[in-house]
């Protein structure tokens, strides 16, 4: 029996030794410190948007969390993480971690499918996200609001997160699943399928759209809308979710930081990066914790982040995003019919940027009567 744990350990030690030996010369990334074995489990899972945060003001836009062994890579801004967004698959790639996604969608299913059958997936999606399609579901988006606002009574008090949530369902199978799947879904269903500060002048441009075209709203008038989009944008920006988007790392490769270090990141780790973090990197984004949908404009009338990846709500690179337009189009449409036909004030605590989605925002509502 000694003999036996001798040669497993004496195994193991070698093991280890040429794993750390292959790594010795790599200038790698520091590493948060943690408790043994478990690493930064509970940090994680207690308030992973603080670990980040605190340790980017430590360590700067590269730095490893460890969680049982396995290393976390974080690559925070747009100076690091353009290898994260533009890598092949190949390199950088999401199927080693697709398990967690087949009890939610099931097997076989986008993420969860292997690399040939989810292209073959999403080809079906972006058929039914061309751009030549979007001026087609304004009108359906339109009725789908205003039915289910006009369910609304002329004031109440309503937990707008449901609301929207809800409406969001509701108006993207209508256009992306057909009339007979909207017609069979009901609060229940929508239930299960799991902030935008209005301001003064969004709603002046509503005012403005309004004696302009009067309570029409179509494509043409929805690319008016550069108030509400910047709005929607900056909301998206100041947002605290999702935390992490995690890639699995199949080869070594460099980054330079900011600052001129250069770091290995060791094929083996899981890479990450943070919208929590990169949209608050104050290099990037002047006064990061402030909405600022003037932020926004187009280059020349305000200063912007030139770097690409440096506004990543929709991600970029290879994945980016395909519903992009899409849901521009729905939240544009949405808000708009909710500054024109109500009065909205909070009733929730609300805090921007700390708020991440989970509790309860109720707004009382008063609906307005337009004169046109």
């Amino acid at each position: 029996m000694v003999i036996l744990m001798t040669v497993l350990f004496l195994i193991l030690a070698t093991f280890f030794f040429r794993k750390n030996n292959s790594r010795k010369n790599l200038n790698l990334p520091p590493v948060v410190k943690s408790w043994p074995l478990v690493g930064a489990l509970y940090m994680l899972a207690k308030d992973p948007v603080n670990l980040i945060r605190k340790n980017y003001q430590k360590h700067g836009s590269v730095f490893t969390v460890k969680v049982f062994g396995q290393s976390i890579t974080l690559l925070i801004g747009p100076e690091v993480s353009k290898h994260f967004y533009t890598a092949p698959d190949s390199e950088l790639s999401q199927d080693e971690l697709r398990q967690s996604t087949i009890p939610m969608f099931g097997p076989n299913v986008f993420i969860g499918a292997p690399t040939e059958l989810r292209q073959q997936q999403t080809q079906f999606l972006l058929k039914g996200l061309r751009p030549q399609l979007l001026r087609c579901y304004v009108d359906q988006i339109v009725a789908e609001v205003q039915d289910y606002f006009s369910k609304w009574l002329d004031c109440g008090t309503v937990n707008l997160v449901h609301e929207l949530e809800h409406l969001i369902t509701l108006t993207s199978s209508r256009c992306l699943l057909g009339r007979d799947v909207r017609n069979n879904l009901n609060e229940e269903v929508t239930a299960l399928v799991e902030d935008i500060a209005g301001g003064l002048r969004p709603i002046k441009e509503q005012k403005t759209l309004l004696a302009r075209h009067g309570l029409k709203i179509d494509f043409d008038i929805l690319k008016e809308m550069d108030v509400l989009y910047r709005c929607i944008k900056e909301a998206l920006r100041i947002g605290i979710t999702p935390v992490i988007i995690p890639r699995y790392c199949h080869k070594n490769f460099t980054v330079s930081t900011k600052e001129g270090n250069e770091y290995t990141i060791p094929k083996g780790h899981i890479v990450a990066t943070s919208l929590v973090a990169a949209h608050r990197v104050d290099h990037v984004f002047k006064d990061p914790g402030r909405y600022d949908p003037d932020r926004h404009l187009p280059a020349g009338q305000k200063d912007m982040p030139s770097q690409p990846f440096s506004f990543i709500a929709f991600g970029g690179g290879r994945h980016t995003c395909p519903g992009e337009a899409f849901s521009y189009l729905q939240l544009k449409i949405i808000w708009s019919y909710l500054i024109r036909n109500f009065d909205l004030d909070l009733v929730s605590a609300f805090s921007v940027g700390e708020w991440d989605g989970t509790d309860e925002l109720l707004v009382h509502y008063k609906r307005r009567h337009l004169s046109i």
